[in-house]
């Protein structure tokens, strides 16, 4: 399994722990696990998204398997309080070793 950033612009009148809610069920059918998850408010958007000057924005970082972004972001599309989503895998550290 891969981490994952996931980052929601929900519109602003969504209930917060409710869009929370929904995408970590998301999350959890897609065999997945929540690792972080952060709400950083209602913000203006420096433009107008389907007639939105404001949107709820919710970040999470989660453990995906390999198939579930793509299946995540086909779910994220039909729900119509999501403006926009951004789904990015993390790169992960690598591992140095000591020399002696």
């Amino acid at each position: 399994m891969k981490t994952y950033e996931l980052t929601f612009l929900f519109k602003p009148e969504e209930n917060k722990k409710q869009a929370q809610k929904e995408i970590e069920e998301w999350v959890k059918k897609a065999k997945g696990k929540v690792l972080k998850k952060a709400s950083w408010g209602v913000r203006d958007l420096s433009y107008e998204i389907k007639k939105h000057k404001k949107a709820l924005y919710l970040y999470f970082e989660a453990k995906l398997p390999e198939k579930a972004p793509a299946e995540l972001e086909k779910k994220v599309k039909l729900d119509e309080n999501i403006l926009r989503y951004l789904v990015v895998a993390k790169r992960e550290k690598p591992k140095i070793k000591n020399k002696k």
